[in-house]
This record gives C-alpha cells, sequence and structure tokens, in this order.
C-alpha cells in the first residue's frame, strides 16, 4: 500500500509533467498569433471540450477538467492580446 509521502511524491511528478506540457501547449498557442485572423476561436474550444465529453464517464471529473481547459484558453486569449498589443507579460 502506498504511503501519503509516496502519493504526494507521485503528485509532484505529475505537477511537473503538466507544468511541461503547459508550456509547450502555451508556445503552440504563441505561434498561431501571425497565422489566424481572431484569437478566439469557439469552435475550436467546443471541439476540444466535447473530446473531454467523449472520454469522461464520471460528471464530476468531466465538469473539472471542462473547467480549467477553459481557463487554459482564457489564459492563451490573455496572453495572445497582451502580445497582439505588444505589452509585456
Amino acid at each position: 500500500m502506498k504511503t501519503l509521502s509516496d502519493i504526494r511524491k507521485e503528485i509532484d511528478g505529475l505537477d511537473s509533467e503538466i507544468f511541461e506540457l503547459l508550456i509547450k501547449r502555451i508556445d503552440a498557442v504563441l505561434s498561431t498569433i501571425d497565422k489566424k485572423n481572431k484569437i478566439e476561436d469557439l469552435a475550436r474550444e467546443a471541439e476540444i471540450l466535447s473530446k473531454i465529453s467523449g472520454r469522461i464517464q464520471n460528471e464530476e471529473i468531466e465538469r473539472y477538467l471542462k473547467t480549467v481547459y477553459m481557463s487554459i484558453f482564457a489564459e492563451g486569449k490573455r496572453i495572445q492580446k497582451k502580445l497582439n498589443k505588444n505589452k509585456p507579460l
């Protein structure tokens, strides 16, 4: 049986992976700035959220993940808008 310390170490490792993936994601998002006409693409966001619904059976976990992704979308748009206005982050 895992101890609390073991579980926390596992969570720390997962957090490190999530951090690295979020950095890669924002880099990819920022690379799209010159390739699209507008920052917001609600159809693309809906597509991503729909994929979550298709993979998750538990409604609470689905709601949690959608909330996380909506926050990721909002922050990506915020950063893109600042860069479009040549403001420092």
